[in-house]
């Protein structure tokens, strides 16, 4: 209301805000355009936010799994009793197991990051093209080595991967052992076979001569050929001796096995034994310690210690002392002969006991590989313990562990 000139009046202003009115609703629908984006855009933060939680949760799931599995790999490996380690493509040890510590002499901090042929370089000249031919080629590896701490034998397989080499060492040293004395036992069989075969067919017609020899040196005539005839007779004596040795080699020989005591054997032989030291200038010592009763033939068990005791005065000089023992060891029965020689090289160990291998002038080969023969036919095994100061000779007897036997002295 206004007063003009004493008279009230109404005033009455008119404004248009439909422009006003259409911001307004402008701005209504932003708003709720925007709080519908911020909405949407909440939910697929919250979403994704579930999803990463899944994965982290499937990624630590995996993660205790790969860790698990790489423990249990790592246990696999430190449990093997063969060399593994590996090396990335600068030479470098990743991972050692324990017995490659063992074999590199080294501990696994000292290895781990150092290059293999840095830190061995005695290794390289032999080595480095057989481990570069794998790596360079991206091709499996086979080749066998000698230990680089000792003469031992081993069969190596070295894998390519994207991180390098993985490199594994097999010890075949007991598997060569076993291939040489497989071939050496082959060998004996075969002889064996031919004594068996032709033996007897050779002793018979010697048998004849010896006769006739005999009988042509008893007669008048021949008598001041006499001594020709006896030389012939002895020469005769010593081929059947040595055929008669050639036959013990005969694998299917039939033996005559009876309980008998070791040590009352020994003691038979001792006389003989002694008489045989004495003529050479040596002595016998005895260390015979309780044992049980064998099943043995007594022939061949005489033949089997007279052997050992012969060799192992023969090789020694005049005044040497050889011992003779028994005793037990477990379930076996052991008899050991031990001299003061000095002892078998390494190149001839690995051929005692084959058939006509011999170091003497005068020797046929056939004593000790006549042992090996008896020691077989009564389930033993010959043991050779060898050195600059002596050779001592171990025949153990298994006993059949539920075979009651009686211990005596």
């Amino acid at each position: 209301m206004a007063n003009i000139e004493g008279q009230q009046i109404h005033v009455c202003s008119v404004r248009d805000i439909t422009e006003r009115k259409l911001l307004e609703e402008e701005r209504k629908d932003q708003n709720n355009t925007l709080r519908k984006l911020v909405q949407e855009r909440t939910c697929e933060l919250f979403l994704a936010n579930e999803k990463l939680k899944e994965e982290i949760l499937g990624r630590k799931k995996i993660s205790k799994r790969l860790s698990k599995t790489s423990l249990k790999l790592t246990n696999i490996l430190e449990s093997i009793t063969d060399v593994f380690f590996t090396l990335n493509h600068q030479w470098q040890f990743i991972f050692v197991n324990k017995e490659a510590e063992k074999y590199w002499q080294k501990e696994r901090d000292e290895l781990i990051g150092q290059n293999i042929w840095e830190f061995f370089p005695k290794s390289l000249p032999e080595y480095y093209p057989l481990f570069m031919k794998a790596m360079s080629r991206r091709a499996t590896s086979h080749f066998e080595i000698k230990g680089i701490h000792s003469d031992e034998s081993y069969e190596v397989h070295v894998y390519p991967s994207d991180e390098g080499l993985s490199v594994y060492y097999h010890n075949i040293s007991e598997r060569r052992m076993f291939e040489k004395e497989m071939a050496r036992l082959e060998r004996l069989n075969l002889v064996g076979q031919m004594a068996a075969g032709i033996g007897h067919e050779i002793r018979n017609p010697m048998t004849t001569v010896r006769g006739f020899l005999q009988l042509l040196g008893a007669k008048e005539e021949f008598q001041q050929s006499k001594d020709y005839f006896q030389l012939m007779i002895e020469e005769l004596d010593r081929a059947n001796s040595i055929i008669t040795e050639f036959l013990s080699l005969a694998k299917n020989k039939a033996v005559d096995l009876k309980p008998l005591s070791l040590n009352c054997m020994i003691g038979n032989l001792l006389p003989l034994l002694q008489a045989d030291a004495l003529v050479s200038d040596k002595d016998i010592i005895m260390e015979l310690q309780d044992t049980v009763v064998l099943l043995l033939d007594e022939k061949e068990i005489r033949q089997l210690i007279l052997n050992l005791v012969r060799n192992g005065l023969e090789a020694m000089s005049v005044g040497g002392k050889l011992t003779i023992r028994t005793f037990m060891a477990g379930t076996e029965a052991v008899l050991a002969v031990g001299d003061e020689g000095c002892g078998i090289n390494t190149e001839n160990l690995d051929k005692i006991g084959t058939p006509f291998f011999t170091t003497k002038e005068n020797g046929t080969g056939l004593g000790l590989a006549t042992c090996f023969s008896i020691s077989v036919r009564h389930n033993a095994e010959i043991q050779i313990d060898t050195g600059p100061s002596g050779t001592t000779i171990f025949v153990r007897f298994k006993l059949p562990i539920d075979t009651p036997f009686a211990m005596v002295l």
